[in-house]
């Protein structure tokens, strides 16, 4: 089946005013297409305005839980940082008790060295004199 011009062209128009759009002349004589001046105001179905006020309010839910989740964060840093003050305390005591306990073996050390000295020293002595 084939169209004759003018059905073609009516079939245009008839699209055209469907979608809002007008057709016009050019100045080169060229037809083209065109918003009219004054557009028809879309009314929107009531279950897109549901729909948008569904999702903000999801939004706002979700952005309130995201604060949530930043504040367990900031109080698991919170416990991180006081974590780590222990371990730098505990850290600290360890390192005095280790120089306690090298201290205590150093002058074990020493005295255990004068001992042996001193029980050389007096054996020699009775080997000499006795």
């Amino acid at each position: 089946m084939e169209l004759s011009k003018e059905q073609v062209q009516r079939i245009v128009d008839a699209v055209l005013t469907q979608i809002g759009l007008v057709r016009v002349e050019s100045e080169t004589g060229v037809p083209a297409v065109a918003w009219p001046t004054n557009p028809p105001m879309v009314q929107l179905p009531p279950e897109f305005y549901e729909s948008q006020r569904r999702i903000a309010e999801r939004v706002a839910r979700l952005e309130e839980r995201f604060e949530q989740v930043d504040k367990r964060f900031e109080q698991i840093d919170r416990r991180f940082e006081q974590i780590d003050k222990r371990f730098d305390d505990l850290i600290h005591y360890m390192d005095k008790r280790f120089e306690q306990v090298d201290k205590r073996f150093a002058a074990m050390q020493w005295t255990i060295g004068i001992g042996f000295t001193l029980i050389t020293v007096v054996m020699s002595v009775y080997n000499f004199v006795g």
